[in-house]
């Protein structure tokens, strides 16, 4: 029984020394392979950064283009405050292109033109054209009318102020467009003309004409002025320019000549007669008169 005891106790040693044995090749070894792996890491790095070490350039660019993706702090706040300005100018952008928009239309006036200086504004301020058949149509002038021709077929109307031109030619008459003076009808080319002064004239023979209009004290008269010897004659260019009747012609003729004294007693005696008869003529119609009176209403 003592015998059996012994055996089997040392059967239980000898299990428990082969355990620890095993545990400390298995520690062992595990040292082994970490050492192992540490330096094969080590050596397969720096073998991976010799032959890598050619595309140094190509993985400096890549960490810089990465950095630039992944901004820093100061960076990320550089950009909100730009953000913040760019924000701001696109609030304003609006104000400053309409600002830049009446700075163009501006300049673009100052390019542009004029039909008329402005040193004859108070002359004219605009300019326009009608047609003479609708125009004589519109207005009765009172005046035999000469049918329309080719040469002589519209009317040429001269604004002195903006507030009197047409209202949709307001830019056209004053701005030279290149497509010549803008026609319009004659009830609009006058729809804004409190007064109007009209100048009938004519080439009256192949004689040069000119027509001067000036700003001055207002005149409702048109003067004459011809090239004619004060002595008689007809036309020379080598005279100058002179006030004339509305009678004179260009070769010399007056159509208007002065009466002489003999007319003059004449007409005096034929002007006594009226006056001196001309109470008893109103005495005598004035009962046929009030006989045949009734209140008419008539319309002009």
């Amino acid at each position: 029984m003592s015998v059996g005891f012994f055996y089997k106790s040392r059967v239980r040693k000898n299990g428990s020394a082969q355990r620890r044995a095993t545990f400390s090749q298995v520690l062992s070894h595990c040292v082994v392979c970490l050492l192992a792996f540490y330096a094969g890491t080590i050596w397969g790095g720096h073998a991976c950064l010799e032959r890598l070490r050619p595309l140094e350039p190509l993985r400096t660019g890549i960490v810089r283009c990465i950095e630039s993706l992944m901004p820093g702090e100061n960076q990320i706040e550089t950009s909100a405050l730009g953000f913040r300005n760019e924000s701001r100018n696109l609030s304003q952008t609006p104000v400053v292109n309409d600002e830049m928009h009446k700075e163009e239309l501006e300049n673009g006036k100052r390019s542009r033109k004029r039909r008329i200086p402005e040193s004859m504004k108070r002359i004219a301020d605009g300019v326009a054209r009608t047609s003479k058949d609708e125009f004589i149509k519109l207005y009765d002038f009172g005046i035999p009318y000469d049918r329309p021709q080719k040469d002589m077929a519209e009317v040429l109307l001269l604004y002195q102020t903006e507030r009197a031109l047409p209202n949709k030619l307001k830019e056209r008459a004053i701005w030279d467009d290149g497509d010549g003076i803008p026609e319009v009808s004659a009830s609009e080319a006058t729809e804004n003309c409190d007064q109007m002064n009209v100048v009938l004239t004519k080439l009256p023979d192949n004689n040069p004409q000119c027509l001067a209009i000036m700003a001055n004290y207002q005149s409702y008269h048109i003067q004459r002025w011809m090239k004619l010897p004060e002595n008689g004659g007809g036309l020379d260019k080598d005279k100058p320019l002179r006030l004339v009747s509305r009678g004179d012609a260009g070769n010399g003729r007056k159509s208007y000549k002065p009466p002489r004294l003999e007319d003059i007693r004449a007409t005096f005696g034929m002007l006594r007669v009226y006056l001196d008869s001309l109470n008893d003529v109103l005495a005598n119609l004035k009962p046929v008169a009030e006989k045949v009176a009734k209140k008419q209403h008539y319309s002009c």
